[in-house]
């Protein structure tokens, strides 16, 4: 990690849910911001989740993060990222993942998902 971007605070939408051709539950949450955020100004994005079925109270997996952001001088942003989530408390998930976007270049995003407060806050920084 090098630089801070920006901490992150993101409201959660809403979740579509589907399957794989490998018979795996695929989630897609989405994502907004709660207000414009720095560097990114309004910002919107899916994290993706796949899971077994049959492992429904997994303690982690890998995910992905899709996102777009429109910049306050009218230009748009677009983000992706691959990473791991982690349980990390009852309703409380940590998310990780190393990604790219077209406003700073390459990222890192560390973040935690509450269910109670239906949030993601996290931050973003630089990387090499």
């Amino acid at each position: 990690m090098s630089k801070k971007i920006s901490d992150v605070s993101l409201s959660f939408i809403n979740t579509v849910y589907s399957t794989n051709s490998n018979g795996q539950i695929v989630k897609q949450i989405n994502w907004k911001s709660d207000q414009d955020l720095p560097v990114y100004g309004e910002g919107y994005g899916t994290l993706t989740v796949v899971e077994n079925m049959h492992e429904a109270n997994a303690e982690g997996g890998e995910c992905t993060w899709t996102g777009e952001a429109f910049l306050p001088d009218g230009t748009r942003g677009l983000g992706v990222g691959f990473g791991v989530w982690r349980k990390d408390g009852e309703h409380e998930w940590t998310v990780h993942w190393d990604g790219e976007d077209s406003v700073v270049g390459k990222v890192h995003f560390e973040g935690k998902i509450e269910l109670a407060t239906k949030t993601l806050i996290g931050t973003v920084y630089s990387r090499d």
